[in-house]
C-alpha cells in the first residue's frame, strides 16, 4: 500500500523537472562590459578567475613596466587588468546573474507530514501531503524580466567604474609627472641659491657686506632646501598613489616616466555638442532608464499578488484503519483585510520617484558636462597667458634682477619658485580637466558629481 506515497513522490519530480537546470555562470556579462569598454576607448580588461589567460596578464604587465618610461595610456593599461579593487566589483556581474538564475526557479515545494492519534482508542491515522504554490509558475516571467533589467543595471555599474577607474589613474599619472616637475624646479633653485651663498661668503671675506646679508642668503639657502624636501615626499606620494590604482608593489614599483607633463596644444581643438554627447553615452541615465523599467516589472507583480495573494495546489495523502485514500489538495488566499492598497501605492510612488531622480540626473549631466569642457579651456587660456607673456616677462626680469643682486633689490630665488609653480599647477590642472571631460564624453561623471 506504497502507491500515494509514489503519487506524492511522482508529484514531487514532476515539479523539480518543470523547474528545469538551472545553472550560474559567473563571469556572465563581462563580454559585454569588455566590448563597451573598448567601444568607449578603454584598453583590455580581463576578470583574473585563475586562468591560463591570467598568465599571459602577467606577462603582458611585467613587459609593460620594463620599459624605458611609461605612458599614461600604459598605465591605464596596467590599473585595469591589475587593480584588485577593480577585480572585485566584477563579482557584482556574478550576483546579479545569480539572482536572475534564482528569479527563474520555483518555490521549493512544502511537504508535509501528521499522525492523529484517536482519544477514545484506536489506530492512529497517518497523513501524507505535498504542496506548491500555483501562481508561482505564472510570476517567474515576470521576476526574470525584472532581474534581467537590474543584471542590465549591474553590467552598466561594472562599465561605470571600468571607466573611474581608468579616469582617476590617467590623473594620478598626471599628478606624479607634476610633483617631478616641480621638484626639478625646487633643484634647480636650491643650485642657484648655493650659488648665491658661495658668492656672498666671499663677498663677507672680503668685506663688501653685512653679516646679515649673508645671513639672509643663508636662510633662502636652507628654505630652498626644506622646499625641495617637501617636494621630494610630495613625489613620493604621488608615486604610491599611482602604484595603489596600478596594483604594483615590490620591483614592479621601479617604473619611470616623462619627467615633465606634455604641453597644452595652442589651440585646443572644439568639441561640439557636448552636451548632447554627454547625454547619449551616460551610463547613469541608463541605469536609471533599467530601474524604471525594472519597477513597472514589479508593479505589475504587485498588482497580480494583490488579486489574489496565495493559491497553493498539491496532493494529500491519509491512511485510516490501516487504508490508504489520497486526492488533490487546493488552498486560496482571501483578500479579505489586505487588499494591496499599501503595496500599489508604495509601487507607483516609487516609480514617479525615479522619474524625477532621471530627469535630474540629466539635468546634472548637462551642467556637469557644460563646466567641465569650460574648464579646460578656461585652463588651456591660463598656460598659453604664463607660457606666452609672463615667461617672456620673467626672463627679462632675471635678466634685470642680476643687475641688481648685489643690492639684493629683487630675489631671484622667489621669482623661479612662484612662477615655476603656477605654470606646473596650470599645466596639471589642463590635463586634469581634459580627462575628466573625457570621463564624461565616455559616459560616466566624475566621482564627486555622483555624491
Amino acid at each position: 500500500m506504497v502507491r500515494p506515497v509514489v503519487w506524492i513522490a511522482s508529484v514531487t519530480g514532476a515539479l523539480a523537472l518543470l523547474a528545469g537546470c538551472a545553472t550560474i555562470e559567473p563571469r556572465a556579462g563581462f563580454a559585454e562590459v569588455r566590448t563597451e569598454a573598448s567601444e568607449r576607448g578603454l584598453p583590455e580588461v580581463q576578470w583574473i578567475r585563475g586562468t591560463e589567460e591570467d598568465q599571459a596578464v602577467t606577462e603582458a604587465i611585467r613587459e609593460i613596466l620594463e620599459r624605458d618610461s611609461l605612458k599614461v595610456d600604459e598605465a591605464v593599461q596596467i590599473a585595469l587588468l591589475n587593480n584588485r579593487n577593480l577585480q572585485a566589483v566584477y563579482a557584482d556581474l556574478g550576483v546579479a546573474q545569480a539572482e536572475l538564475v534564482g528569479a527563474g526557479l520555483l518555490q521549493n515545494p512544502v511537504f508535509s507530514a501528521g499522525v492523529l492519534f484517536p482519544l477514545n482508542g484506536g489506530s492512529s491515522e497517518l497523513t501524507l501531503g505535498v504542496s506548491q504554490g500555483f501562481l508561482d509558475v505564472f510570476y517567474i516571467p515576470l521576476r526574470i524580466r525584472v532581474a534581467e533589467a537590474q543584471f542590465d543595471a549591474a553590467k552598466k555599474r561594472v562599465t561605470g567604474a571600468v571607466l573611474d577607474h581608468a579616469h582617476r589613474t590617467r590623473v594620478a599619472f598626471y599628478a606624479v609627472q607634476a610633483a617631478q616637475q616641480r621638484l626639478e624646479m625646487r633643484e634647480q633653485v636650491v643650485l642657484a641659491t648655493g650659488l648665491a651663498l658661495e658668492f656672498s661668503e666671499r663677498l663677507r671675506d672680503a668685506g663688501n657686506i653685512t653679516a646679515l646679508a649673508l645671513a639672509q642668503e643663508r636662510v633662502l639657502h636652507e628654505e630652498a632646501r626644506l622646499a625641495q624636501a617637501e617636494a621630494e615626499v610630495e613625489l613620493i606620494a604621488a608615486r604610491e598613489r599611482l602604484n595603489v590604482l596600478m596594483g604594483v608593489w615590490g620591483p614592479q614599483t621601479t617604473w619611470t616616466i616623462a619627467d615633465r607633463l606634455p604641453e597644452v596644444p595652442a589651440e585646443p581643438a572644439p568639441i561640439e555638442a557636448v552636451e548632447a554627447r554627454a547625454i547619449e553615452a551616460s551610463l547613469d541615465l541608463r541605469i536609471a532608464r533599467r530601474q524604471l523599467e525594472a519597477l513597472g516589472q514589479q508593479f505589475g507583480i504587485v498588482n497580480a499578488t494583490t488579486l489574489v495573494p496565495a493559491l497553493e495546489v498539491g496532493v494529500e495523502a491519509e491512511r485510516a484503519d490501516g487504508e490508504w485514500s489520497a486526492g488533490p489538495e487546493l488552498s486560496i488566499g482571501l483578500p479579505l483585510f489586505d487588499r494591496g492598497q499599501a503595496r500599489r501605492a508604495a509601487a507607483r510612488e516609487e516609480i514617479g520617484r525615479q522619474q524625477h531622480l532621471y530627469v535630474a540626473r540629466a539635468v546634472e549631466v548637462r551642467a556637469v558636462a557644460r563646466e567641465a569642457y569650460l574648464r579646460r579651456q578656461l585652463a588651456a587660456q591660463r598656460v598659453a597667458f604664463i607660457r606666452e607673456l609672463l615667461l617672456p616677462l620673467r626672463e627679462r626680469i632675471t635678466r634685470e634682477s642680476q643687475l641688481h643682486y648685489n643690492a639684493m633689490q629683487i630675489g631671484v630665488p622667489q621669482l623661479l619658485i612662484e612662477l615655476g609653480e603656477r605654470y606646473v599647477n596650470e599645466l596639471y590642472r589642463y590635463w586634469r580637466a581634459d580627462a575628466e571631460l573625457e570621463l564624461i564624453l565616455s559616459g560616466q561623471l566624475p566621482a564627486g558629481s555622483r555624491d
